[in-house]
């Protein structure tokens, strides 16, 4: 009877996915197994984990810091006086500002939903044989439109958009 696992040797080196497999398997999942992720979808993958990481912890800092203070200002008002209550206020305002107008919790999402994406298309393009680097770039490609752009939406903010007046308008010439 063959094991399906095996101790990792002591010199700290991995084995190879192969090593792992049960003896008698097909000698093509040898040759897919160690096909080389290309190098720049392995760095962006990364960089795309410490961004949604990054943008994780802003917005748990902001939501704390909006929390905290609008609890501050409101419980101990008469306490720290007319400045340092402005100082709360503000605060709590800049934070949820700034959280709803760009979205964090949204564009955090979005990169941890890219990472795992990829994450998935790199598992598929190192153990399927039919999956290609063409795929795997297909898969970067929704990953990046899953990230998409920074958006600031003044709606959010408080702020109402310009309206335009009637007279803006074009007028068609004859």
């Amino acid at each position: 009877m063959t094991s399906w696992f095996r101790k990792q040797p002591v010199d700290g080196t991995l084995l190879s996915p192969i090593e792992l497999t049960q003896e008698g398997e097909s000698a093509e999942k040898e040759i897919v197994s160690h096909r080389q992720v290309p190098l720049e979808i392995h760095d962006n993958l990364r960089s795309w984990d410490r961004i949604a990481t990054t943008l994780r912890i802003i917005f748990v800092t902001l939501g704390c810091i909006a929390t905290v203070a609008a609890i501050v200002a409101t419980t101990f008002n008469e306490q720290m006086g007319i400045l340092w209550t402005k100082v709360c206020i503000c605060s709590a305002a800049v934070a949820v500002g700034l959280l709803t107008a760009f979205d964090i919790a949204g564009k955090a999402n979005a990169m941890r939903r890219a990472c795992r994406n990829l994450r998935a298309a790199i598992m598929l393009y190192k153990w399927e044989s039919t999956f290609t680097v063409a795929d795997l770039i297909s898969e970067y490609r929704r990953g990046q439109d899953l990230v998409g752009d920074v958006n600031y939406i003044p709606q959010r903010a408080g702020v109402e958009p310009k309206k335009r007046s009637p007279n803006a308008r074009s007028q068609p010439h004859d």
